[in-house]
């Protein structure tokens, strides 16, 4: 209700769920159509590939794969002396 003062903790549970809810419903009627585009679409194994666990191993490879000249300067302005 608008313009009501809650002061049962009930009332109050009851308006924010109620508020809360209707921040997260899921309007369809207005969806972007991404179809026109020309995008591919994830084939349900590439999906299931990408929603996999990624292992500590993974993430060392990774990062002492890259190379260091390409670094952030953030990460490159330390200095050794």
């Amino acid at each position: 209700m608008i313009n009501y003062i809650y002061t049962s903790p009930t009332d109050i549970k009851e308006a924010a769920t109620s508020y809360f809810s209707s921040l997260f419903t899921n309007d369809t009627t207005e969806r972007a159509i991404m179809e026109p585009l020309g995008l591919s679409k994830l084939s349900t194994q590439q999906a299931q590939h990408l929603e996999q666990e990624v292992t500590i191993e993974e993430v060392k490879q990774a990062i002492w794969s890259c190379d260091g000249t390409k670094l952030e300067p953030a990460f490159t302005c330390y200095k050794t002396t």
